[in-house]
């Protein structure tokens, strides 16, 4: 569930993201949206991009994104990107600013949100 691209590609590029992470966002999204598009066009076959998680302790809510990511992932892999996709599209919803006066059942809440809108259930 973590892979995208061929599982025998000659070039793979492992990247540590944070869901609540700006900058893993943005690399995340160039990956996602511009680098695989482009090599699965132009090169098929020879890249794979591998998501490593990278909790960042200094977000509050981290370790949570990143349990909810590893839950859709154990239940159906096939929806772990699109949910990554959801979460850093959505990331604001779960920066430190934003989170401060949420409980932690609100939260989770959120999160099953997104996972039921990739189809896996609450």
């Amino acid at each position: 569930g973590h892979k995208l691209g061929s599982a025998d590609a000659r070039y793979v590029v492992e990247l540590w993201l944070d869901y609540c992470c700006p900058f893993s966002r943005k690399a995340y999204d160039t990956m996602v949206k511009r680098v695989i598009p482009h090599f699965e066009e132009n090169h098929p076959g020879v890249l794979q991009f591998v998501l490593r998680h990278q909790v960042q302790p200094w977000h509050p809510q981290s370790t949570l994104t990143h349990e909810a990511a590893l839950a859709v992932e154990s239940i159906d892999s096939s929806k772990f990107f699109e949910f990554s996709s959801l979460v850093f599209d959505n990331q604001e919803s779960f920066n430190d600013e934003n989170t401060f006066n949420k409980t932690r059942q609100e939260l989770y809440n959120t999160l099953a949100d997104l996972a039921s809108r990739v189809g896996v259930d609450k």
